[in-house]
């Protein structure tokens, strides 16, 4: 493979609920590659039977096709989406440059596919990374035994944050064992966004952006509501977002009386949507349960950097490294899950305006550092080079 990222053909695999960097992935190689294939597959909780497959050609849209199978177990899930992958680069007809998986199940079948002849070099994309990602410990010993051959078998590992590298060391897997990791982390759009003067934002609105589960916090929010809004009657809070933790969150806003002040907005598909609604909004929330950090320690969440890009100061949860980072930074306030501290740092942000700008710019500036084409154009550069 001697040729620059304009001339290549590449396929990109992941599992898609909402939209995430597989899909920005996608946005960044569809204008740059000569053909490209991105496939998703649905994940086990989302309650979807079908696949789907984007083809574009010569920086072209082809088209988006569907793929209707009956998925009834975890197991079923894998083999089945193994197999439609497979199937899939198999009637293509063609060999591919680039293969990225966006997991260790989807990198696994790209080694097979090299192992095939289909594709040259593998990427392993490591969206997360969970030392117990499974009660099973069965099936959680079988998700470890795929990553570590991914991890040491693939051409290139793009790893959301150190933390994973450093973890799999801790687990016997040393740097000298595996492939090349490099650190690709989550990004944004932030020199597409346009981030509005702080006169012309909604100063008392905050913005949760995400999947709704429990371990995501947001009840947090909604008890510290009915307390903030005694205080500050006109505060709203904006919900973006859909999961299975929807109901219990909408009962909780109807019985404490905070419908006028709480709107759920549900899924917002389109990023540049999303990225408007925010730009008019004050705070971002992130108030991840400790059990969020034991299942996502080692990740990066990108709604994060999403509020930060969109100008938004975050206050959210030590659960995660990211907070860290966040404080140190003075972008925002991180706290332990606890309502008396969330209540505490959101009054803070919103009464205290000289404060609110400061972190406000330091939110900009630190979301600015993690531009999507930037963050590519580096991780695809050592793969590009060592095939010159």
């Amino acid at each position: 493979m001697n040729n620059p990222i304009s001339n290549l053909s590449a396929i990109i695999v992941g599992h898609v609920f909402t939209s995430g960097p597989g899909q920005d992935l996608e946005k960044f190689l569809k204008t740059k590659t000569k053909n490209l294939m991105f496939i998703g597959h649905p994940f086990s909780f989302s309650g979807i039977n079908q696949s789907f497959f984007r083809i574009y050609k010569n920086k072209s849209f082809v088209g988006e096709y569907k793929i209707g199978f009956s998925r009834s177990s975890i197991g079923k899930f894998f083999f089945l989406d193994i197999f439609i992958t497979i199937a899939l680069v198999i009637k293509q007809r063609k060999r591919f440059d680039i293969f990225i998986g966006a997991d260790n199940l989807n990198a696994f079948t790209g080694l097979l596919l090299r192992k095939m002849g289909l594709v040259n070099s593998v990427i392993f994309y490591v969206i997360d990374y969970i030392p117990n990602r499974f009660n099973n410990s069965i099936l959680n010993g079988i998700y470890h035994w795929i990553d570590r051959v991914c991890v040491i078998h693939s051409d290139y590992v793009w790893n959301l944050s150190s933390w994973m590298i450093d973890e799999r060391e801790r687990k016997g897997i040393s740097k000298r064992m595996s492939a090349p990791q490099l650190i690709v982390p989550i990004g944004t759009n932030f020199s597409k966004i346009k981030r509005l003067d702080v006169k012309e934002i909604n100063r008392n609105t905050l913005a949760y952006l995400g999947h709704l589960k429990k371990e995501f916090g947001v009840q947090l929010i909604i008890e510290a509501f009915e307390n903030i809004v005694k205080i500050i009657p006109n505060i709203k809070l904006v919900i973006i977002g859909k999961g299975e933790y929807k109901k219990v969150l909408e009962q909780m806003v109807e019985k404490a009386g905070l419908n006028e002040n709480i709107t759920f907005l549900g899924e917002v598909k389109d990023n540049s949507d999303v990225e408007q609604i925010l730009s008019k909004c004050a705070i971002g929330l992130a108030p991840y349960t400790p059990e969020f950090g034991g299942v996502k320690r080692y990740t990066d969440p990108g709604k994060i950097k999403t509020y930060m890009a969109c100008g938004l100061p975050v206050i959210m949860t030590t659960a995660t490294r990211t907070a860290y980072e966040i404080r140190k930074r003075k972008a925002g306030i991180a706290i332990k899950y606890d309502l008396t501290l969330l209540i505490n740092a959101i009054t803070t942000l919103l009464n205290d305006d000289e404060l609110y700008l400061e972190y406000r710019k330091n939110a900009i500036q630190f979301g600015s550092e993690y531009n999507w084409d930037t963050i590519f154009n580096n991780a695809f550069s050592p793969l590009l080079l060592k095939n010159k």
